[in-house]
C-alpha cells in the first residue's frame, strides 16, 4: 500500500522544501518504507534522495519541464515527467 505524507510547513518556499526534505529522510530511516516518491524538479531535494539511496530504498521523482533539474533526474530510480495536456 501507499501512505502519502502531506507536508503543510511555514508561509515560503524553503520551509516547504526543509519540511520534505525532513519526511524523506525519516521515512529512509522507517523499515515499513521501500519507495520514497517526491513530486518536485527542484535540486534542493539532491541530499535527501542521496541519504534515501544510501539506505537502500528506491527513490521516485516526479516533475515537469521546464526546470526539471537533471542531477534530480540522475539520482532518482524512476523518473516521471508530467507534461501539459493539449486542448483538443
Amino acid at each position: 500500500g501507499f501512505e502519502p505524507s502531506v507536508v503543510l510547513a511555514g508561509e515560503t518556499e524553503s520551509d516547504v522544501d526543509v519540511a520534505v526534505a525532513v519526511e524523506a529522510v525519516k521515512a529512509a530511516y522507517n523499515n515499513d518504507v521501500d519507495i520514497v516518491a517526491i513530486a518536485s524538479r527542484d535540486a534542493d531535494y539532491l541530499p535527501a534522495v542521496q541519504v534515501v539511496k544510501e539506505n537502500g530504498k528506491k527513490v521516485i521523482v516526479i516533475g515537469a519541464e521546464p526546470g526539471f533539474s537533471k542531477a534530480l533526474q540522475r539520482a532518482a530510480d524512476f523518473v516521471e515527467i508530467l507534461s501539459r495536456r493539449r486542448k483538443v
